[in-house]
């Protein structure tokens, strides 16, 4: 089997085909604008005789030998650092110049009669000097390019890592979450029958979400509150009362968006890492601040806590970080761990 081999080149993209024709324009009237000012005067007394249809005839070849100069060594754009596109454009636009020049010579002399101008020589340096400054210019322009085309390349590598580590992350949160979510319920399931029925069916409504989890990145706090209800019902049928969550939210950030499964792992940290008795119940706040969810609770280490199978603080911030672009803050003061969630708006 043949394949065809892949051109490496960029050609012109319409933006900057239309800057090319802005700065050929824009160089024909610079280049011309004595010539233009005598002819809107209408005097005879200039050092150069000027007429209209001169000036018009100089505008036009010094436009398309700015155009054709431009579009030669912006053709190629991927391929301007190879040495040999470089003096092949070199070559080109100098063999062009050769034949604007010798164009205007002839086609000057029919406009004006048999006449040519005062200084011949003049015209070849003018020309000479544009082919310079254009070639500069192009590669000015060729440079910009290639570093947006870098940029956008980077950003394309650099998001679809981003979703790779992001599976990898939500990969490890699922079954760390079944892990603590089953061992909670292993003593309470044999106990009475009615309570067993809505743990089952508090359980499905928590996998389903897990579920639901892998196909979808971020979420509204709305989704994200309603699996935290049926998570902490699971978990206050081992601890009854002395697990409390209070929550100060108004309406209007319920359409917010967080990474999915953002609320579960603090509150899981909460009861894995302090007391939860009659003497020191454990009081988990949710607030909005500003535009920070806050999640905060009473610290009171618990002796001989376990050491935790989850993937914890720096695997939220990293998630928040890829998604959102914000960090999480973490503040430990007055007694009280506190955790803040930026929250992005939905965009109706």
């Amino acid at each position: 089997m043949q394949f065809k081999r892949k051109r490496n080149l960029y050609p012109m993209s319409k933006p900057i085909f239309y800057k090319a024709i802005r700065i050929a324009l824009f160089t024909s009237i610079l280049v011309n604008l004595p010539r233009i000012l005598g002819v809107l005067a209408q005097t005879k007394e200039t050092l150069i005789p000027v007429s209209a249809p001169d000036t018009a005839l100089r505008l036009v070849f010094v436009f398309l030998f700015s155009l054709v100069v431009l579009g030669v060594h912006l053709r190629p754009m991927l391929q301007l650092n190879k040495p040999s596109i470089q003096f092949k454009n070199v070559a080109v636009t100098i063999l062009v110049m050769i034949f604007f020049v010798i164009g205007f010579r002839i086609t000057e002399k029919w406009v004006n009669d048999g006449t040519m101008t005062l200084f011949p020589r003049f015209t070849n340096y003018v020309y000479l000097l544009l082919l310079v400054c254009l070639t500069i210019m192009a590669r000015a322009m060729v440079l910009e390019e290639r570093r947006k085309i870098t940029a956008f390349e980077t950003e394309r590598l650099k998001r679809k890592a981003i979703l790779a580590e992001l599976e990898s992350l939500k990969n490890q949160t699922n079954p760390h979450f079944l892990f603590n979510a089953l061992n909670s319920l292993t003593h309470l399931v044999k106990q009475d029958q009615n309570t067993a029925i809505m743990f089952i069916e508090q359980l499905s409504q928590t996998y389903r979400y897990i579920l639901k989890a892998k196909d979808q990145h971020v979420v509204t706090l709305s989704e994200e509150l309603e699996f935290l209800r049926h998570y902490l019902f699971l978990i206050q049928q081992r601890f009854g009362d002395k697990l409390q969550l209070s929550l100060d939210l108004p309406t209007s950030v319920h359409q917010h968006q967080l990474p999915v499964l953002a609320l579960q792992p603090l509150v899981e940290n909460a009861i894995k890492h302090n007391e939860v008795s009659k003497a020191f119940p454990l009081r988990i706040k949710i607030e909005m601040h500003k535009d920070t969810l806050w999640v905060s609770n009473p610290i009171k280490p618990k002796i001989g806590s376990s050491e935790s199978f989850g993937i914890g603080l720096d695997n939220l911030n990293e998630r928040f970080h890829l998604l959102l672009g914000e960090n999480i803050e973490i503040v430990n003061e007055d007694g009280h761990f506190k955790v803040g969630l930026p929250l992005k708006p939905t965009i109706i």
